[in-house]
């Protein structure tokens, strides 16, 4: 399945039917394009025995690149702008961007990754609802990868997936460069930060322990 468009393929909604290069008989074998996950509507689309592949990264590294990559340290109010998560994590209520996109409630700042993986934003604070669904996610993905092992993720991909070395070869692109990206935060902003995104914290530690 291929975007029409440059970019995503869909977000925040599932694709729409001019987003995507259709078919014939609108069955897909492969997407590997940025979306958010709808089991629902990707059941649909691609055979039964189709494997489901992710990636996660550890969430004080997806909230800063979530940063620079929304410019949310020009579009926010921040007086330290060589490093506002220092700012942000003393209080990131104040900073919230909640807003609805495409008529679908999203926040750039709290439990992202989790939201690409289909969890409803309304349920942030929902760690038994949260808990259900990353075990669901458990029993619908063939693999989770872990960026911080990315080398170790894909030997299991190749294994599960009965791949040549050749099949997993990678080059390393868009890796950018923004003043805080080395900052290592405080005790106090990490636990800050998973404070705010209880669910994005729980659905790594989970899938890290895996691989």
């Amino acid at each position: 399945m291929f975007p029409l468009g440059r970019g995503t393929l869909s977000w925040p909604n599932i694709p729409r039917v001019n987003d995507y290069v259709h078919t014939p008989d609108e069955k897909y074998s492969v997407l590997f394009h940025h979306t958010v996950y709808n089991k629902e509507w990707m059941e649909s689309k691609f055979p039964a025995n189709t494997a489901y592949l992710a990636i996660l990264r550890e969430p004080f590294s997806h909230l800063k690149s979530s940063f620079n990559f929304y410019r949310l340290d020009r579009i926010l109010p921040f007086k330290d702008r060589e490093n506002p998560l220092k700012e942000f994590l003393r209080n990131p209520a104040k900073y919230h961007t909640s807003g609805v996109v495409q008529g679908v409630l999203v926040d750039n700042t709290k439990n992202g990754q989790a939201f690409d993986m289909g969890y409803p934003v309304e349920k942030d604070r929902d760690m038994q609802y949260g808990r259900e669904y990353i075990e669901q996610l458990d029993r619908d993905f063939t693999l989770i990868l872990i960026l911080e092992y990315l080398d170790l993720s894909l030997v299991m991909l190749k294994r599960l997936m009965c791949w040549e070395t050749r099949d997993m070869l990678y080059i390393k692109r868009n890796s950018k460069t923004y003043p805080y990206k080395s900052y290592q935060p405080t005790e106090a902003e990490r636990a800050a930060h998973r404070q705010w995104s209880p669910v994005e914290y729980a659905m790594y530690n989970h899938f890290n322990q895996s691989v």
